[in-house]
């Protein structure tokens, strides 16, 4: 009897923690519709205005009052999403020229590919994520220099 009801206590403890895990991924699913998200590489015109990337989320409509989108988690680094009209949002990477560039690990939040950035948000104050994929590159912005002033 004793064998019996070890077996229905782990099949019940399996069935909870299969669940749990399904009400969780439900939660982060985004409450809006995205009609667009892709990037932008950046270089300045002068070689200390170093380079960058511009990360661009577009909506279909603006978001409800109780939605904030927060960050953007991108390539190993994080950026304050900003709000640049009611339906677009943009994040701002910049990068200094450096000559030796250390990648270091224990400043890696998730593990994402390339083409993947995290997004997080606020739904009534709490804070959720949720993983976008196939992110799009588009045209490189190449910035002007400006000459050399005239003697």
């Amino acid at each position: 009897m004793k064998l019996k009801e070890i077996k229905i206590f782990f099949y019940l403890m399996v069935f909870s923690l299969f669940s749990c895990v399904t009400k969780q991924n439900a939660q982060n699913v985004f409450p809006e519709k995205i009609s667009e998200i892709y990037f932008q590489r950046w270089i300045g015109g002068q070689e200390l205005t170093g380079s960058g990337i511009y990360f661009y989320i577009q909506l279909e409509k603006p978001l409800n009052q109780d939605i904030k989108l927060e960050k953007v988690y991108f390539r190993g680094n994080e950026a304050v999403l900003n709000k640049e009209n009611e339906t677009n949002y943009k994040a701002s990477f910049f990068q200094k020229k450096q000559k030796d560039k250390i990648l270091k690990t224990e400043n890696i939040l998730y593990q994402i590919t390339e083409n993947q950035a995290i997004l997080t948000y606020k739904i009534n104050n709490k804070t959720l994520n949720i993983k976008v994929e196939n992110i799009k590159e588009k045209e490189l912005i190449a910035y002007p220099s400006v000459g050399k002033p005239r003697k």
